[in-house]
């Protein structure tokens, strides 16, 4: 369950300000709402927070839950709407401007996300959940440079932010700083796919091979326990004894995929065998590109899992009402 920040005062101050009953009813309302959620009675939660905005219709704190919850179940317009008036009701209030961010851009809408970000850092400067995300967004857009000021300062405020540390790694071209980046990240969460299959592609850019095998178990074993998972459990490159390589379901690939498979089997001793290695241009190289700078939005489909976005942090967090 995330944390509960405190409730902002204009909206204590507007609860303060409706009779003393109402206020009561409305605080009991909005705990008995946490308390379902919590107990996974989402519907009853629902319900409980729609009967206390009929008493508080302009309540920041009951629309900010409501639409977290909403968020949650994945109703993200209903969800955008209630941000949209607890904004209206409290507009210092940062972190709605963030989740309203990362609906945004779930949405598809990311230059409006980015403004919710950029609100939501103005408000308050060391929200690392919305620097954060702000990276995210521009990184998305492709404006690397920007990206990589935003992770730097997450990960010097949060150390163990182990998607900041996979984020700059994702912005670096230097492929030893990368590795540095995608290394710090499963430091802080060693059962991050994203980043284990990072690390192998920029360990084969400097022709590292020798945790190849490793790391494809551990790859695969991380996406079965997924199902949930958006891309299909993959293999991501053999080396069989002959120090040939070879894919199950290609995620390296193209001309510069081909092109480091070409360096890995001639520094083992073996041959060309591009032809007969037969990756998959197409679909094969996303990965390769998105991770290296080649392409940066090539690739968004061979490394998401989920709902398809990156890692938010921070989403959708519940404040109980002080009556």
């Amino acid at each position: 369950m995330p944390s509960h920040p405190a409730a902002p005062a204009a909206s204590v101050a507007d609860l303060a300000a409706q009779p003393a009953a109402v206020a009561a009813t409305v605080a009991a309302l909005n705990e008995l709402a946490l308390a379902l959620r919590a107990a996974g009675e989402v519907e009853a939660a629902r319900s409980t927070w729609s009967a206390a905005l009929r008493l508080a219709p302009q309540h920041a704190i009951l629309h900010a839950n409501l639409g977290a919850l909403l968020q949650d179940l994945g109703e993200r317009e209903p969800a955008l709407e209630h941000y949209r008036q607890a904004r209206t009701a409290s507009p210092q209030w940062a972190e709605v401007w963030n989740n309203s961010g990362i609906l945004l851009r779930q949405l598809g809408r990311p230059e409006q996300a980015r403004a919710a970000f950029e609100r939501a850092l103005q408000l308050a400067p060391g929200d690392v959940a919305a620097r954060y995300n702000l990276g995210n967004v521009l990184l998305d857009a492709g404006a690397k440079a920007q990206a990589l000021a935003h992770f730097r300062a997450v990960v010097e405020q949060a150390p163990e932010h182990a998607e900041a540390h996979y984020g700059l790694a994702c912005c670096l071209s230097d492929p030893l700083a990368a590795i540095d980046e995608y290394e710090a990240a499963l430091r802080a969460r060693p059962d991050f796919p994203e980043a284990l299959v990072g690390l192998a592609c920029a360990r084969l850019r400097v022709c590292d091979w020798r945790d190849l095998q490793p790391a494809q178990a551990r790859i695969e074993a991380l996406v079965r326990e997924r199902p949930e998972a958006a891309v299909s459990p993959f293999s991501f490159l053999q080396l069989s004894g002959d120090a040939r390589l070879q894919r199950d379901d290609a995620l390296v690939g193209g001309v510069e995929g081909n092109a480091v498979a070409d360096e890995v089997v001639v520094a083992a001793g073996g041959q060309d065998d591009t032809a007969e290695i037969g990756l998959d241009d197409e679909t094969a190289s996303e990965l390769f590109h998105h991770q290296h700078g080649v392409d940066a939005g090539a690739a968004e489909a061979a490394i998401r899992f989920g709902d398809g976005q990156r890692h938010e942090t921070d989403l959708g967090k519940l404040v109980p009402v002080l009556a």
